[in-house]
């Protein structure tokens, strides 16, 4: 499906559905809503195994905007996906949304109104979210309560640093200049998801501005792929820092809190029996000297799982303690 128009749109907005038929639609409309409606749609569907796909495309049909269908008939993953999708667009903006979230109406008008009064090195926009459910009933808080433990306030401007410790951008309430992936490049498809690795990328040559206003509502149930995919998320998370850990541009502060990430991850990725942990917690050993990253390194490699590790450990702290009781003067 191709409706196009001979001058480019002011925004390219990308929505990638993967098995959520039950809320395109919902998505499709909330895009259509917009009081700003000089935009393109490119819809990227990657395989989905219900009927997303089939619903999507009887939608659009019978829309008048510009629109440019992808639609896989094997899963490329996401990276992959929305490299594709921004091949297509051609506006001066980008919007990313999965097809189970919802933008508010006058997100893209605030945010081109927002972008334009800002300098050019003004790369992203973005704001706060509200929650909702599988039904679509709000839920209590939203996305700033998941993050307040680590700042005062929604950072802006020069943010690598607040960014290495914690991913406080919610994808889909992003509003981001083209021109930027000219620059940083495309979506790294090694990695199982997109979006913090793209933020410090383009933060670390970049500025972010925050919105006040809320702008999206991000729908949270446990098919999302941060609960549903939980394996794969944190080992992507463990070949993010890795490489930036092996780039060398990282200051010394910001190589602490790197490594200290980094042993989180991969211990986690040990814990959760990742297939690959082996990998994680020798990129770990590495890079930090710890009797614990040594030993766990070591039965991994002899093929002992993390249950038996710490059973281990269990056993070697209850001898260490019971010796050193026995050693004491009577």
């Amino acid at each position: 499906m191709h409706n196009s128009e001979t001058r480019p749109p002011l925004i390219s907005v990308i929505a990638v559905s993967y098995n959520q038929e039950r809320w395109v639609l919902e998505t499709l409309e909330s895009i259509k809503a917009q009081t700003l409606q000089d935009f393109e749609l490119i819809y990227a569907d990657d395989a989905s195994q219900d009927r997303s796909a089939e619903v999507a495309t009887q939608w659009l049909r019978v829309q008048s905007f510009p629109i440019r269908s992808i639609i896989h008939r094997e899963n490329h993953g996401l990276c992959r996906t929305l490299n594709e999708a921004l091949r297509l667009c051609r506006g001066e903006y980008v919007q990313f949304i999965a097809c189970d979230d919802v933008l508010l109406p006058q997100k893209f008008e605030r945010h081109t109104a927002l972008m334009d009064g800002l300098p050019e090195d003004t790369a992203v926009v973005y704001s706060d979210v509200y929650l909702m459910d599988a039904h679509s009933d709000p839920c209590p808080g939203t996305y700033w309560d998941s993050i307040k433990k680590w700042f005062f306030a929604f950072p802006e401007g020069r943010v690598f640093d607040q960014l290495l410790v914690c991913n406080f951008v919610p994808a889909l309430s992003t509003f981001i200049r083209r021109s930027v992936y000219r620059e940083i490049g495309n979506y790294d498809e090694s990695l199982f998801y997109e979006d913090w690795d793209m933020w410090l990328r383009i933060a670390e040559r970049k500025q972010f501005a925050f919105s006040p206003v809320i702008s999206a509502t991000k729908r949270r149930i446990s098919s999302s792929m941060v609960f549903s995919q939980e394996k794969n998320v944190v080992f992507s998370q463990m070949q993010i820092l890795d490489k930036w850990l092996r780039c060398g541009r990282l200051s010394r502060e910001n190589r602490e809190v790197a490594v200290q990430k980094l042993v989180h991850t991969a211990r986690k990725l040990y814990a959760l029996d990742h297939p690959r942990s082996l990998e994680a917690l020798r990129a770990a050993n590495s890079v930090c000297a710890r009797r614990y990253l040594r030993f766990a390194t070591l039965a991994a490699t002899v093929g002992i799982s993390h249950r038996s590790f710490r059973r281990f450990c269990w056993m070697y702290r209850a001898i260490k303690s019971a010796a050193t009781w026995c050693r004491r003067p009577v």
